[in-house]
Formats: C-alpha cells, structure tokens, sequence
C-alpha cells in the first residue's frame, strides 16, 4: 500500500531526489517494542514462504497514543486521509463493493490513481491485531518496479492504552540495476505518508 507510479527508471531517480530532500523527524528509540523479531518468517500461524521467498527489504515502526482498535482503522479503512497520493480506496469481494464491517480476509483492496489502479488481495484480516496483503500485479495495471510483493501491519497494544505499528514489506526487484533507489524511494514514500498520519491523528514515527 504505497503509491508505486507507472515508474521509468529517470522517474524513479526523481522521486528519490525530491522525497529524500525533506525526510521526516523520527522519534527516539522505541520504548514500546514489538513482541515479533523483525526477521522471522512466521508470526503464530502465518508463514511468510507461502505467499513469497523474498527478503525483507523495509521496516516501519509507528506508536500510537490510541487503542490497536482505532489503528487499525486509520490504517486501512482512512487511507487516504494520511496517504494523501492515493486519493481513492476500495474494497471488494467477488466484484462487490463491500462496507467496512464486510471486509476479511479473501477481499481486495483498489487504490485508484485516477485511470491507473493497484490492486491488493487481503491474504489475512484480523482488525486491531493483523492485516497481510500482497499486491494482485495481473489485475493492477501500473508498472511496478518489484514483484513477489508481501505487506504485514501487525498493531499491539502496548499496556498503556496506547498501540504500535510494525509494518513489514517483503519483495524482489526487477531491475537489479535500479535496486538501491527503489527501496530508498518506497522506504521514503512510506516515511512521507506515517509522517502525515502522526501530524493528522497523532504518534510517533519511530527509529530502528
């Protein structure tokens, strides 16, 4: 879930000159930390190396002085009020739009950028605690510089009525020439958007 453009290599080296010219301030070092080793790949019951053998490539930690519930619904039913470059989202089940209380896991997730879309299939959906989705590239029809795409939002509460993000993003490159600016520009498109949402809703970009 972040605005992957229909991208040429000069509009890759682009992004990265004019995202990177303001990156965010990131908080402290987490006190909050998560429960789950950012390198393993299964959390309880979901395995990574069913839905990709990619390697972890970006990591985002966010905390929140709200509840895990709420998180959750900032993070994936408010999308772009925070990820201000996608300016339409939606869910669907066989074709049908569905309400927020009708998504689960098997949904699909349209970011629409005007005529260009992304599509998401919802692999997991677990509201306040789990979401895994991974981008659909035969439905999408933008030009995405990876493939073998996985995301994981894991949101836990922290004890104190607060709750933490980790957003965890796996994928291969296509272009192993343009490897590097890809992960520094979707790492800091990420970083753009969670910056906004912690200004919007309040919370804490956290360093690694």
């Amino acid at each position: 879930m972040f605005k992957l453009l229909p991208i040429s290599s000069l509009m890759v080296a682009s992004l990265i000159l004019t995202s990177c010219a303001s990156m965010p301030k990131l908080g402290s070092k987490p006190e909050f930390t998560s429960n789950i080793i950012d390198q393993q790949r299964t959390y309880k019951s979901f395995k990574v190396d069913n839905y990709t053998d990619a390697p972890l490539r970006i990591v985002k930690k966010v905390h929140f002085p709200f509840s895990a519930s709420e998180a959750h619904k900032i993070l994936n039913l408010k999308i772009p009020t925070w990820f201000e470059s996608i300016p339409k989202v939606e869910y669907f089940r066989n074709n049908r739009k569905l309400s927020a209380s009708q998504i689960k896991s098997g949904s699909e997730r349209v970011c629409a950028f005007g005529d260009d879309r992304l599509v998401e299939e919802i692999i997991q959906w677990k509201p306040g605690k789990f979401v895994a989705y991974r981008i659909d590239g035969k439905k999408s029809n933008l030009s995405l510089p990876i493939k073998d795409h996985l995301a994981m939002m894991n949101i836990e509460d922290d004890g104190k009525g607060g709750s933490l993000l980790t957003w965890r993003t796996y994928y291969n490159k296509k272009f192993h020439i343009m490897a590097p600016i890809v992960t520094m520009g979707l790492s800091s498109q990420m970083d753009d958007a969670l910056t906004n949402l912690t200004e919007k809703y309040g919370g804490t970009l956290l360093s690694l």
